[in-house]
């Protein structure tokens, strides 16, 4: 038995345990992690002050409201900016005015108000700094607010003090991006008072729903996955100060479940991504009604919010674990996974590949004629051009042997499946023998017809789960008779008489095609190709 230390007090000659550590490994861990992320903010403020900063950041959205009101001539609301740049906003206001989101964006009625504790306003002050894009919510899709990277207000439009908070490029350039987000279905506005001009921003707990879907969406990007990772953490640790966990992960799980079926995936595959930032997105998938059917699944759970979205659209048990069951028996179809080209660490490891393959790399070479490599620094060379070429797919990455494709860092694909079943009436009957059917058809074709597969299935004039079976087994059996010469023009013909419209060479012109002319056409190709169809 092991015996207990004790220890002298040499003042009184007595003995006395030591106390036991009550700070845990994690809570180390984290206060570490926290100290970190600080430093990160303090160099993103670029030697600027917190002060001068949040001052630039009010001029600059006041000269840009100016020119791009928030507020519509009918009284809607056109946009609202959000990410980094509404934090910062929120930080120089003392409350903030939640509106009604059944309103929104038609009519903007405030709904109450909300007061900021001195500590909460304090906190945000840490996330003060300076910001690379405008990141905004566009709520009107028939009005043009900013575009795309550009479109509006650029640099030397802005005041020299607004300025201070947009970002310099290595080059000393100062673009200025505006970066829109997908507009939810309820969106979650908060009205604040700048400078005397009201100003709109997400309802602080939608910052971190949005910073969730946004980390779901980029999160493997080299240049900013350590970055999404400390900001998410703080952000986190600051919105949990006037929030429940509770409110945060409910309103950041409707968020993500409103996403398109391939637009999320949560990078549990990523060595950064753990501590509070997963332990969030945990929550967020465990808080589901459906979570407990992703305990069957035989894979990853970085799909998890694409397959639960998939379950929400069918309403009973029996239906759901058909989907699943057809998911897990679609593995090597629907779980694909690339090479990610913006990894450092691939970079390198294709790198040292081609130095020790001097045929290889001499091709290599012949690509970059105007970005030439240099034998004085060749690998540094190679690494900065695979930045700007498609190094992953074709005959180069195919002649990477096995064990160094093993170790490259590899993210998921879209699935064509996945928008299949995301988009597959959810009637309950047939629902199997249709999923099995498919079943059928994708374990014999190619990659390349899958995309076309899922556009007949979806065709509006298989509007019952019978019509759709009938094409199904139609397909089926034109690939137990069809040569792969034969199957792809096949595949094709059916593709085109599904269009909506057609071009009419003899009239020079296109024409719509009515739905009662559909079965002539569709029997005349299986007719074409000699296949029972009726």
């Amino acid at each position: 038995m092991k015996q207990e230390k004790h220890y002298i007090n040499r003042e009184e000659g007595k003995t006395f345990r030591p106390q036991k550590q009550t700070e845990t490994i994690a809570a180390m861990r984290q206060k570490f992690q926290d100290e970190k992320n600080k430093k990160m903010f303090e160099d993103l403020r670029g030697g600027e002050s917190i002060e001068t900063l949040l001052s630039s950041a009010q001029n600059f959205v006041r000269e840009l409201i100016a020119r791009y009101p928030h507020v519509n001539e009918h009284g809607g609301l056109d946009y609202y900016f959000s990410g980094s740049l509404a934090l910062m906003l929120l930080a120089c206001v003392d409350s903030f005015e939640s509106l009604d989101p059944e309103k929104i964006p038609d009519t903007i009625i405030v709904k109450d108000t909300k007061q900021l504790s001195p500590h909460f306003k304090a906190l945000l002050l840490g996330l003060v700094r300076k910001v690379g894009d405008i990141d905004y919510v566009r709520l009107t899709k028939d009005r043009q607010v900013f575009g795309k990277g550009g479109g509006a207000l650029q640099a030397d439009d802005f005041s020299y003090q607004s300025k201070k908070i947009i970002k310099q490029r290595d080059d000393g350039s100062l673009p200025i991006m505006y970066d829109p987000f997908s507009a939810p279905q309820k969106a979650h506005v908060a009205r604040i008072a700048i400078r005397g001009s009201e100003t709109y921003i997400p309802e602080p707990a939608m910052i971190i729903a949005h910073k969730a879907a946004h980390l779901g969406q980029h999160f493997d990007r080299e240049d900013k996955t350590r970055r999404f990772a400390a900001e998410f953490s703080t952000f986190l640790t600051v919105l949990s100060d006037l929030y429940s966990r509770e409110e945060l992960v409910r309103l950041t799980h409707d968020e993500l479940l409103q996403c398109g079926v391939n637009d999320e995936v949560i990078p549990y595959y990523n060595p950064h991504f753990h501590g509070d930032v997963k332990r969030f997105f945990d929550d967020v998938v465990s808080s589901d009604s459906d979570a407990h059917l992703l305990e069957s699944l035989e894979y990853g759970k970085e799909r998890s919010i694409s397959i639960l979205k998939i379950l929400h659209r069918f309403t009973d048990l029996q239906s759901k674990k058909y989907v699943i069951d057809f998911i897990n028996h679609n593995r090597a179809v629907i779980d694909q996974w690339r090479v990610e080209m913006s990894s450092q660490k691939n970079r390198e490891l294709y790198a040292d590949f081609l130095i020790r393959h001097p045929d290889v790399l001499e091709r290599y070479r012949q690509d970059y004629h105007s970005h030439p490599i240099r034998d004085d620094h060749l690998r540094e060379d190679i690494i900065e051009n695979l930045k700007a070429t498609v190094w992953d797919s074709g005959s180069v990455y195919s002649e990477v042997p096995e064990d160094i494709q093993r170790r490259f860092h590899k993210i998921p694909q879209r699935s064509d499946i996945l928008d299949l079943l995301a988009q597959l009436p959810p009637e309950q009957e047939r629902l199997d023998s249709i999923l099995a059917r498919i079943t059928d058809l994708i374990s014999s074709i190619d990659d390349r017809h899958i995309w076309t597969l899922k556009e007949i299935v979806l065709h509006a004039y298989f509007s019952s789960a019978e019509q759709r079976e009938h094409i199904l087994q139609g397909i089926h059996e034109a690939r137990a008779k069809l040569n792969d010469d034969e199957f792809d023009p096949f595949m094709r013909a059916l593709y085109l008489a599904l269009q909506r419209s057609e071009f009419n060479e003899v009239k020079n012109k296109w024409h719509d095609i009515e739905d009662e002319e559909y079965p002539e056409r569709i029997a005349g190709v299986f007719q074409q190709f000699e296949i029972q169809y009726t």
